[in-house]
């Protein structure tokens, strides 16, 4: 082996020659901000060597040192990643690299852990309440990773709890009962069908139809492959909605799918399908070449509308309206975040539509005369699910941008460029308006501002006060009616119907969350789309595996909760004579319009700042 020197000498040589070369070639890379001779070196030797190629925690939820934390609470942590287009690597998003640990005895608290979509944020989600007054301590280690294989540097925060939320008791409770014969699918969604069978969507393509007991228990099994054989593989199945007309004889289920990838997917692959025939095998397609993001906003759940027309969720190319590289560099299109109208009548001879765009390459014109697919309102960044109530109105809840996105600048230099944003923006709840504009930035549509925009004193705006004082919204916009919270991924939506104990909660709309939260949230509207309070802590509707969509028997009123990363749906029952001991009601004073009135409880109203005392 010999001594060691002459190697560091011909590695050194190695190092200096190598660096010479990259000097030679590019020597604008040596002047680039932030990039010193030692630094540029090392990154064309060894990319990862580079302190700063590690990503990390930027902030978190709750804060360091935070006190009189709920007890409920689960920690969000947004996160750096300076390695282009790396995010965070979901298969190392475990209780081995993220972790809650409980002051005194050092006991790891059991949980949940997971990352979104975009693999942009980090959620942990304890299995129970935490202690009151109690200190727990917030831990990531190196074993979490991005997905080019770099380590998180550690990150460690501490908080301490309250002595509990004030709660209050309520007469309803439902009951959860596990589905073995669900178990081990990714599902993506599900509802009942007119033949009373209980369908569910997976992330390949199938599609499981159960035969239910009287109890709702599953009795019987049947898989529909005719989305995957169309296709000659798996396809992402995420929404299922049978057409009014349906009848058990003669079923039609619509379905929304894209590309099934893991990693970066293309562009246009996102379609609506037709299975017809009393065994859903014959599939035809009625949209192709819609958006597709690099990652998992998709062509995503459907509604039929009181009009007769099908109503599609379309999600964001973007975080925040500009091409940023955890979304693949990808711009937003003229279809991307929004609402899509399909009127079927205008289909022509039952050929499908091919809805790509002038701006991706195509001919398709959503605003020429007679379109048959239409944006029925903007500005809607990831809506996975809709749903039209008894009143006539559509509600939406959004995946609020995990921070780090880019916003556009206007051709007239009214709205500045934002870079790296430092907000976490909240999950919403929308009332969809046609023709509104619902604050995710299209400049394809002509539409710049993030959110609100930073009016100099304006009510029921959602500021970005990074943003000069006195940029207003653009046309058009609708603040959100509620919001949810931050990481929490309110993603599938009903309106319930109440049933015999649970007659209260008729009307009201549940909402899963998927990330933080891990729950069924009861929101109460009003008739005319306003919101009046939001519940959560019912004893039945907590603690599930990630749920992501959720379904209502109309006939016994059972409840199935599709939870995607448990791989089962579970079956919810209203439990005669129960009683929840643990409710949290949160009135919402604020209604939709921009001359609503703030209110200290009010989630519709935010001024946000980051550590340096300029809003993001």
């Amino acid at each position: 082996a010999g001594s060691p020197r002459p190697a560091r000498r011909r590695l050194g040589s190695a190092v200096l020659a190598v660096g010479l070369a990259v000097a030679v070639a590019a020597p604008t890379a040596f002047l680039a901000r932030g990039s010193g001779l030692r630094t540029s070196v090392l990154r064309a030797v060894a990319p990862r060597f580079a302190a700063g190629h590690h990503p990390y925690v930027t902030v978190t939820r709750p804060g360091g040192e935070d006190g009189l934390v709920s007890c409920d609470a689960f920690v969000a942590a947004d996160v750096a990643l300076p390695n282009n287009g790396q995010v965070v690597d979901p298969t190392t998003v475990t209780l081995g690299s993220v972790r809650l640990v409980r002051r005194g005895d050092n006991t790891i608290v059991p949980a949940r852990v997971n990352t979104s979509a975009a693999g942009d944020s980090i959620v942990l989600q304890p299995d129970h309440p935490l202690d009151p007054n109690t200190y727990y301590r917030f831990e990531v280690l190196p074993a979490l990773k991005d997905t080019g294989g770099a380590s998180f540097k550690p990150y460690r925060l501490g908080f301490t709890t309250g002595g509990g939320q004030p709660a209050v008791r309520m007469p309803v409770a439902f009951e959860q009962v596990p589905l073995p014969a669900t178990a081990g699918h990714a599902f993506t969604g599900v509802t009942v069908g007119p033949d009373g069978r209980l369908y569910a969507a997976t992330y390949d393509g199938s599609i499981y139809r159960y035969t239910l007991s009287a109890g709702g228990e599953v009795a019987g099994t049947e898989t529909l492959n005719a989305v995957r054989a169309a296709h000659g593989g798996p396809r992402l199945v995420t929404g299922l909605c049978f057409a009014p007309e349906s009848t058990a004889a003669a079923p039609v289920l619509y379905v929304t799918h894209g590309q099934c990838v893991h990693g970066t997917a293309d562009e246009w692959t996102g379609k609506v399908g037709r299975l017809t025939g009393p065994a859903l095998d014959r599939y035809e397609d009625v949209v192709t070449g819609l958006p597709r993001a690099s990652r998992d906003h998709l062509t995503n759940q459907m509604a039929f509308g009181p009009d007769g027309a099908l109503y599609v969720a379309q999600g964001s190319c973007t975080a925040m309206g500009a091409p940023d590289p955890a979304w693949g560099m990808r711009p937003e299109r003229r279809l991307s975040a929004c609402v899509l109208r399909v009127d079927l009548a205008k289909l022509a001879g039952g050929r499908p539509v091919d809805a790509r765009t002038t701006d991706g390459g195509g001919s398709y014109d959503p605003d020429a005369a007679g379109a048959p697919v239409t944006v029925y309102a903007s500005g809607i960044r990831n809506a996975y699910d809709l749903v039209w109530t008894r009143d006539g109105n559509l509600f939406a809840p959004v995946n609020g941008s995990a921070a780090g996105g880019n916003t556009p600048a206007s051709p007239d230099g009214r709205v500045p460029a934002l870079d790296n944003v430092r907000l976490t923006v909240p999950d919403h709840l929308l009332l969809v308006r046609p023709g509104g504009y619902h604050g995710h930035p299209n400049p394809s549509r002509g539409q710049y501002v993030l959110m609100g925009g930073n009016p100099a004193a304006e009510a029921g705006a959602v500021k970005i006060t990074r943003y000069p004082v006195g940029t207003k919204p653009d046309p058009k916009w609708e603040p959100p009616v509620a919001e949810f919270g931050r990481n929490l991924s309110a993603d599938g939506i009903i309106e319930y119907r109440g049933f015999g104990p649970t007659a209260a909660l008729d009307g009201a709309l549940f909402v899963c969350r998927y990330s933080g939260g891990k729950d069924v949230c009861v929101v109460v509207p009003n008739r005319d789309g306003t919101v009046r309070e939001m519940i959560t802590g019912i004893e039945g509707l907590t603690r599930f595996a990630d749920p992501l969509d959720i379904a209502q028997d109309p006939t016994t009123g059972h409840l199935y909760v599709a939870e995607h990363g448990g791989k089962r749906i579970t079956l919810v029952r209203a439990r005669p004579g129960g009683e929840s001991a643990r409710v949290y009601r949160q009135p919402i004073a604020t209604g939709h319009g921009p001359a609503a009135e703030p209110h200290p409880g009010s989630a519709t109203v935010r001024v946000e700042t980051d550590g340096n005392g300029s809003g993001d």
